[in-house]
């Protein structure tokens, strides 16, 4: 039987424990509370249910205090690693066109700076980290794609972006024959930090360096995803009952609905 009422009556109560099943975690893992059962209710959704169990307040246990203190010498290995070497995370967030150049953008005092490179950052895509000569840099990159192709936006209905001088201006100045990267001319902005130029002149050297192995990769990527996409999709799985024991905080007030489906 459906009862809309139930999940409403779980909102007047504060939810301090869900589907107490027994633990199948470490040994160090915290077992359920035991908890008493006062009434419970039942929501029908047709494929799973959700069960609401009134219980008696637990008796909760808290932890021993203790005076120990965590453990310096890990803090310590990662800021002083033994090549001497400096860690930085470089975070991109990055758009390729048409798989022929990259804009990305980054905040130089306040205001936003755009640079373009040479680079289809979809081959950097799988790309954990780099170093330089006394830098190591983690990597987080966020790419777009996006295409300026006529049967691509109309299948899309996407409409073609606006002529852009200083994009235009900018790829005209990158190589042809290696990595490379401009900052797109703003006479108002300031010039991008030092240290996130470092960043970028290291990341285009490692692709020059690396190019054959980072198509290879990027191919074999485009490979699994196109072969799992065109494989037939299972079924979702039928979602699980869940299971929420609750009980009356101070001043609250308990509605009986007539729609409910109580169980005891």
């Amino acid at each position: 039987m459906k009862s809309p009422a139930a999940p409403a009556l779980a909102a007047l109560f504060t939810v301090v424990a869900h589907a107490q099943e027994p633990a199948q975690g470490n040994a160090g893992e915290q077992m359920p509370l035991p908890l008493r059962v006062l009434k419970s209710w039942r929501t029908d959704f047709g494929d799973h249910s959700i069960y609401l169990n009134r219980v008696a307040p637990p008796v909760l246990q808290t932890a021993p205090a203790t005076n120990a203190e965590p453990a310096r010498d890990a803090v310590l290995a990662t800021a002083d690693p033994a090549d001497g070497k400096k860690f930085e995370v470089l975070f991109l967030a990055a758009t390729v066109h048409d798989h022929q150049f990259t804009e990305i953008w980054c905040m130089c005092a306040g205001r936003e700076r755009r640079v373009f490179s040479n680079l289809d950052f979809n081959l950097l895509d799988g790309l954990n980290t780099i170093e330089s000569a006394d830098t190591r840099y983690s990597l987080i990159l966020l790419i777009s794609n996006v295409t300026t192709r006529a049967e691509d936006l109309a299948q899309t209905g996407a409409q073609a972006a606006a002529p852009d001088r200083k994009r235009t201006e900018a790829l005209a100045k990158l190589s042809p024959l290696h990595a490379q990267y401009v900052v797109a001319d703003d006479e108002e902005a300031a010039p991008p930090p030092e240290k996130a130029l470092t960043a970028l002149d290291a990341l285009h050297l490692f692709h020059d360096a690396n190019r054959q192995q980072l198509a290879g990769a990027h191919a074999q990527r485009e490979a699994a995803r196109i072969a799992a996409e065109s494989k037939p999709q299972p079924a979702p799985p039928k979602p699980p009952d869940a299971v929420v024991n609750f009980w009356p905080g101070a001043g609250t007030r308990i509605i009986e609905s007539p729609g409910r489906e109580a169980l005891r």
